[in-house]
């Protein structure tokens, strides 16, 4: 009974371990991304999103900057191909 329950027991905290370690492998995918298309934020604006990237607080903050990031770089694109 006892080595079941210590099996269990390590069961559980591999798990955990191993979840927090996908968690973490997909912020730090997202946050590569980040720093991927912040090279085509143009460079006076630049810096605010990288503050932003920088000061995230979990996945769904990762992707809603990299959603700001998506919407600036389109609408830089927008201006040039307009002539804005």
């Amino acid at each position: 009974m006892e080595e079941t329950a210590e099996k269990t027991k390590f069961d559980r905290v591999v798990r955990t371990i191993e979840a927090e370690m996908t968690v973490n492998a997909e912020i730090i995918e997202l946050i590569a991304a980040g720093e991927y298309l912040l090279q085509l934020v143009d460079p006076g604006i630049r810096p605010q999103f990288e503050e932003l990237l920088k000061d995230v607080n979990g996945i769904e903050e990762v992707k809603e900057v990299i959603g700001l990031i998506k919407k600036q770089i389109g609408q830089q694109a927008a201006k040039k191909l307009f002539g804005f």
